[in-house]
């Protein structure tokens, strides 16, 4: 994923086009994701449209506890609701939105 952000931040930097950092929202949970950007319903997008972390999905690891392997899978898939905040990357032919992580409203 790095590398795709990286790559994306170099053909914005050659382009000359700016990096947006968008607000969302998650609208429905996979298994069909959409999430809604800038609290507007006219713009709820499929996952197709994003790029999401490993983090913020359900995924395993390979981890050692006291020098035994285990697997641990993490539970970390979105859920409608979620805040987000996304990174907007206008490309050459169309804009990519990678997720950056969830955001927590201080009150």
């Amino acid at each position: 994923m790095l590398h795709k952000i990286l790559l994306a931040a170099q053909e914005n930097g050659e382009a000359n086009r700016p990096v947006r950092l968008i607000p969302a929202d998650v609208e429905s949970p996979a298994p069909n994701l959409k999430i809604r950007l800038m609290n507007d319903d006219r713009q709820i997008y499929p996952a197709e449209n994003f790029i999401i972390p490993e983090t913020l999905s359900k995924h395993t690891k390979q981890v050692l506890i006291n020098g035994a392997a285990s697997t641990i899978t993490f539970n970390n898939e979105l859920q409608a609701g979620d805040e987000l905040m996304v990174a907007a990357v206008q490309g050459l032919d169309s804009t990519k939105y990678f997720i950056l992580d969830r955001v927590n409203q201080w009150e």
